[in-house]
């Protein structure tokens, strides 16, 4: 598929005047913004960021392959044919994906702890009996950009099932974040997430 493109892109690019290339410049740089997003692991520092750079990313890619219909219509059929097989190949697996993925969209609660470190608590379904409870996901936000956001590390609540049983906040360091449990049983020990 990345060779279907960048034959794509080639045919677009090659004796187009300047004003042209420019747009066609702009349309091939929002097609990789989805691969960039999941070859860092960062994306903007939204919810629907993820998503909707995904979304940006496959309409820029049709958009493309429809542009290059008039210089080769085998390059375009290639193009939309690939994803299109890949789609029915990994269908029933994808919708498992984005059934899963769904329990993250709406937070019930999100943070900063540091100006390298944020947050997001969503309540989930567990997949046999769906029985609610509260997970968090941490993320790391470059000092130097902080609208942006990569995910450290997703879990479930460590302590009781309400939204307030747990406390996130800064660790010994601002690399660290720390979750404690405000009315702690036995065995409940705070938990220390390293920002990797």
């Amino acid at each position: 598929m990345v060779v279907v493109f960048v034959w794509a892109a080639w045919l677009l690019l090659r004796n187009a005047s300047r004003r042209r290339a420019s747009l066609t410049a702009l349309l091939l740089l929002a097609v990789v913004l989805a691969p960039i997003q999941l070859a860092t692991g960062y994306s903007l520092a939204s919810v629907v960021a993820p998503y909707a750079i995904d979304c940006i990313s496959c309409l820029a890619y049709l958009a493309t392959m429809i542009a290059v219909w008039r210089k080769s219509r085998l390059v375009s059929v290639l193009g939309l044919a690939m994803p299109v097989m890949g789609l029915i190949a990994a269908g029933p697996g994808l919708l498992l994906v984005l059934s899963l993925r769904t329990s993250r969209f709406f937070p019930v609660a999100e943070g900063r702890i540091s100006p390298t470190a944020s947050y997001r608590i969503f309540q989930r379904y567990s997949i046999w009996g769906g029985t609610p409870y509260f997970g968090y996901v941490i993320y790391k936000n470059p000092r130097w950009f902080p609208l942006v956001e990569k995910e450290v590390t997703l879990g479930a609540m460590p302590c009781g099932n309400g939204l307030n049983d747990a406390a996130i906040g800064r660790g010994r360091d601002e690399t660290v974040v720390l979750i404690t449990c405000r009315n702690p049983g036995t065995g409940d020990q705070p938990m220390e997430i390293p920002l990797r």
